[in-house]
């Protein structure tokens, strides 16, 4: 309840990693100068049933004519569902760079004018241009749309190294 919560101490209302980093904010945050000074984070809070919630707080000082903070305001939500949701996409986006990176296929990611934005390193082989050259280049830049006879004399050389050897030295 609002009241339980109210009158638990900030030592148990957060997980110890949290409790540091709140102490850590409250510290450089306590000099007169700092007035109007807030912040917002995300800690973690322990439940009732055992659980932890993501909780994001924003901490503000009320302070003294001097400027000296007397009290701490402080408004918290439940963060839990967005949090969860942030990891969960950076977890897929991770899985899904190893994918394209380590594809044998080549992949390009186009901006909206069709500006390659991204590029792995089989589509780099396959062009034989560096990742850096590539990136900020068109799409149907000329040199990536060649003829038949150029796509053939660019891709000799790459089709002439193996992709894969059974020598585990080569590796």
């Amino acid at each position: 309840t609002v009241e339980q919560a109210l009158a638990e101490p900030i030592e148990e209302s957060l997980t110890a990693e949290s409790l540091a980093r709140a102490v850590d904010v409250m510290s450089r945050h306590r000099d007169p100068g700092d007035v109007g000074s807030s912040h917002t984070g995300i800690f973690d809070q322990p439940c009732a049933d055992g659980s932890v919630k993501h909780v994001e707080i924003t901490t503000s000082y009320v302070r003294n004519d001097d400027g000296r903070p007397v009290e701490v305001l402080g408004v918290s939500r439940d963060a839990t569902a967005r949090v969860e949701a942030e990891r969960a996409l950076e977890r897929r986006e991770r899985e899904l760079r190893t994918i394209l990176q380590t594809a044998i296929d080549g992949f390009v990611s186009l901006d909206g004018m069709g500006v390659l934005t991204d590029v792995n390193e089989a589509y780099c082989a396959l062009t034989g241009y560096a990742r850096e050259e590539l990136l900020g280049m068109h799409g149907s830049a000329p040199d990536l749309v060649d003829d038949a006879d150029a796509i053939a004399a660019r891709l000799a050389p790459i089709q002439a190294r193996p992709l894969y050897t059974s020598d585990a030295s080569d590796a």
